[in-house]
């Protein structure tokens, strides 16, 4: 086994555990029963530039190391293979035998069809989980991709596996012309996740198990256990490398809190612009912190286990080295080892007035090999270390010299934005505008202004000096499109920003706008802001007055916080105990990344196929009769990990809070165990930003206290604790609850339907009339529902109006909220406040 001079035996091992299991997307030759090791070990045989790799394909199903014979081997390179083989068998959590199978044979079941026991099963109420499989596409940031019933996937997989294939065979020619002596490996990751993302890593029982995931860990996996061994790879180390029991390895979690109050204390004119460049500012501040620690641990990206919400979780070796260099990073955001007695910098966070905001809790467990095969006991256990953190956080710093980190004092004026208190030096008007901004809000405004005049899609170019862009811990990051990217060579970092488009990364090297080694990763982000109808270079994103104006009939902002329910008990106990691997807890991760911080942009334009199919047919939605057109008025303010804050004209961020639950339910293959909770809520548009997060935020609390998978629209006015009081005394009676399940929500605006496009189609605008009759009868109702009075006036009014009367006679699933008059439960009338009061808004002319 040869390799080029120019690769380093680090580098060897990498591109080989991201290589070796590569045999799974090639065909088998007609009439030959060859494995996927001997697949791979011949595909890769076939190129230049992958030749010296082919044994990593061949030897990673090696029972022992004796089958590792290779004319001329060394006993490094032995090592480096029984790693990669050692490696391969922690990820997939067995001895690494899944069975044999030809290429594109089988489907990618979906790891969300794995979650169970996450709620609660009542007496006679059993909930059936569907088991779905993805089609075999590619990773593509302008196409949404959810599982589906085998049955619904005919001849996909080999069609959809034979196209990969050939894309593969594309690639490793295309790297041939840039260098045939090396392979980016960064450009191979992304390469691999854009196009087996959706590919099995077997057909048995790992067949939930991505190829992706899988040569991910593996080589993260490898990386490890390199860097522990890297100064006696001549040794003999198949011992030392094939224990299980010695702490070999360490998670190092980080969490990162503050982030959304940053985000929501903002008040001033532009909030807008300042809002959306403050979001994107943080979600990139949490990007430089994760890429700061694998690269001074001199690990590979494989080795970010996960990233988003603030949140991320970090592969790394058990070494002093790796030990002392998180502490050095500690030091440098906070740099309160050397700073409390005067001594030595200011800690980044604390030099740029940002310690009485944000805290970064970051900590790291060591751990056996054994444990990756039960891997969310160590995530559990990372995520409870870095809580206690958090409660203590700057506690030795407060004691010492608290005004540095609270920022006491008299430092001048506020800003106008965040209203930190600000030398008067530096406070400059924006805009022309009577406000004054602090340097950090202009930078995030002006963050803001170019996002703008940008798409969804596009660069960022990160350099380690302090330069043109915005500064961030540990760099500088400038916002770029590949129409204006000049020649890059100083910049240390590319992110493609929802883009998966490696060919394009490839086409840029050749045309010399980037170096063909340079450091380059794919960032989805949730970014979608609606926006003026200017040319690109004027366009503005809409302000909060203008969202509201654009709303159809009551001009007012709505907005809408949503999160996922059980979401630590899901990755702790959601999957089987012998299937809870680190693979599979990573694959979790990486799912819910594309849903809230990639797929979300596809509701704003509301153009892609997918989402229109399961949004416009999914039954029960709720229809305000208005069209479904593209390029929704809502501007996604933060959203990532498991939750969403978002804002717009009221009646699209209305019908978006039930697209987003209906998508999100395909997308989790309809498991009734994985579900979401929502606060709605409906604004004027000077209302304070925080305040609007907060009420949208209590909402959400209590659609999760009163049982998970709910939504809390509008308040329900008075009448609730007279019912209540009412029917204590009623065995078994259900308590009236203030968030509804969002089948309940479905089928109740459902049912009202025929009372929507009556007063909309035909009337043209409602009633306000006939809208306050009717919420009259359901208040005298709910003040004392045992008198008969609200009855009464009800059914005088309806049958004094023909209209009313004609359309409760047509439809009998509409008559029971005004008819019916059961006993011992609450009458129907209670629930019609929430679609006229929607149904009030929409047909309004004016506020």
């Amino acid at each position: 086994m040869s390799k080029s001079d120019t690769n380093s035996d680090y580098l060897f091992l990498k591109i080989g555990a991201l290589l070796h299991d590569i045999g799974h997307v090639v065909p088998a030759p007609e009439g030959e029963a060859k494995g996927h090791a001997e697949r791979g070990f011949e595909f890769l045989s076939s190129f230049a530039n992958t030749e010296g790799f082919s044994a990593f394909a061949k030897y990673h199903h090696a029972r022992s190391v004796d089958e590792i014979v290779e004319e001329g081997l060394s006993q490094k390179s032995r090592n480096l293979l029984w790693m990669v083989r050692e490696a391969s068998r922690l990820s997939s959590g067995n001895d690494g035998s899944d069975g044999e199978d030809a290429a594109g044979k089988h489907l990618l079941r979906s790891v969300f069809s794995g979650i169970s026991g996450i709620k609660e099963e009542k007496e006679g109420k059993k909930f059936e989980v569907p088991i779905k499989y993805y089609p075999s596409v590619k990773l593509d940031s302008k196409a949404f991709v959810y599982p589906w019933l085998k049955e619904d996937l005919p001849a996909l997989a080999e069609e959809g596996c034979g196209e990969i294939y050939k894309s593969f065979k594309d690639f490793f020619g295309k790297l041939l012309d840039l260098d045939e002596n090396r392979i980016n490996e960064d450009l191979l990751l992304m390469f691999l996740e854009q196009n087996t993302a959706f590919i099995p890593a077997g057909s048995g029982a790992n067949n939930d198990i991505s190829l992706f995931d899988h040569l991910k860990t593996t080589c993260a996996i490898a990386s490890c256990m390199y860097r522990l061994h890297e100064k006696e790879l001549e040794k003999d180390l198949v011992n030392e490398i094939s224990d299980l029991k010695a702490e070999n390895y360490l998670l190092i979690g980080g969490d990162v809190s503050g982030i959304q109050d940053f985000i929501y204390r903002i008040s001033s004119k532009g909030a807008m612009r300042l809002l959306r460049g403050r979001s994107f500012y943080l979600e990139m501040f949490c990007e430089d912190i994760v890429h700061e620690i694998v690269e001074r641990l001199g690990l590979p990206k494989t080795n970010i286990l996960y990233s988003g919400g603030g949140n991320f979780y970090i592969l790394a070796p058990n070494t002093e080295d790796a030990k002392n260099k998180l502490k050095e990073i500690e030091n440098d955001l906070y740099g309160i080892e050397n700073n409390l007695e005067g001594k030595g910098s200011e800690g980044w966070l604390i030099a740029n007035g940002l310690s009485s905001s944000l805290y970064v809790a970051l900590s790291c467990i060591p751990f056996c090999g054994k444990k990756f095969e039960n891997f969310s006991k160590i995530w559990m256990d990372i995520n409870q270390k870095n809580s206690l953190k958090k409660a203590q956080k700057y506690q030795s710093a407060l004691e010492k010299n608290p005004s540095k980190i609270l920022e006491l004092g008299d430092k001048g004026d506020p800003c106008d934005a965040c209203r930190k208190r600000t030398p008067y030096k530096d406070l400059e008007s924006v805009d022309e505008e009577d406000v004054a901004f602090c340097p950090l809000c202009r930078e995030q405004m002006k963050i803001g202004s170019e996002l703008a005049r940008l798409g969804d899609s596009f660069y960022i170019l990160k350099t380690k000096y302090r330069g043109e862009g915005f500064s961030i811990p540990f760099s500088t990051m400038k916002i770029m499109d590949k129409e204006t990217m000049g020649t890059v060579s100083k910049s240390s970092s590319v992110y493609a920003v929802n883009n998966f488009d490696t060919g394009e990364i490839i086409n840029l090297m050749k045309s010399k706008k980037i170096p063909p080694d340079i450091h380059v990763s794919s960032l989805p982000i949730a970014i979608y802001c609606a926006k003026s109808d200017e040319k690109e270079t004027d366009r503005q994103l809409l302000t909060f007055e203008q969202l509201a104006d654009k709303s159809e009939g009551s001009k007012k902002l709505g907005a809408v916080r949503m999160d996922v329910d059980n979401l630590g008990k899901i990755f702790t106990l959601g999957l089987p105990d012998n299937r809870r691997t680190i693979t599979r807890i990573s694959s979790l991760s990486r799912m819910m990344n594309y849903f809230f911080k990639g797929y979300l942009n596809f509701l704003g334009e509301f153009d892609e196929e997918n989402v229109l199919d399961v949004c416009n047919w999914q039954s029960n939605s709720p229809n305000l009769v208005k069209s479904r057109d593209p390029s929704r008025n809502i501007s996604i303010v933060y959203a990532g990990g498991d939750d969403l804050f978002i804002l717009g004209a009221w009646d699209d961020v209305f019908e978006l809070c039930f697209d987003i639950q209906g998508l999100f339910r395909k997308y989790v293959a309809e498991n009734p165990h994985v579900t979401i909770s929502a606060g709605f809520s409906i604004f004027n548009n000077k209302h304070p930003l925080y305040q609007i997060a907060r009420v949208c935020g209590n909402k959400e609390e209590c659609s999760k206290d009163e049982g998970r998978n709910r939504v809390y629209l509008l308040n329900r006015g008075v009448g609730k604790d007279h019912i209540l009081e009412t029917f204590k005394e009623i065995k078994d009676f259900e308590e009236i609850k203030d968030s509804l399940e969002w089948e309940d929500a479905r089928k109740l605006f459902s049912n009202f339907e025929p009372f929507f496009w009556y007063i909309m189609k035909e009337k043209g605008n409602s009633s306000k009339t006939m809208v306050r009759k009717l919420l009259d009868a359901r208040e005298m109702y709910c003040k004392d529902p045992e008198k008969a009075n609200w009855v009464i006036q009800l059914h005088y009014f309806v049958s004094r109006n023909k209209d009313l009367k004609k359309i409760l006679d047509k439809n009998n699933k509409l008559r029971k909220y005004f008819y019916s008059v059961p006993d011992e439960k609450v009458n129907p009338i209670y629930d019609i406040d929430l679609p006229l009061n929607i149904l009030d808004l929409r047909g309004r002319k004016v506020n």
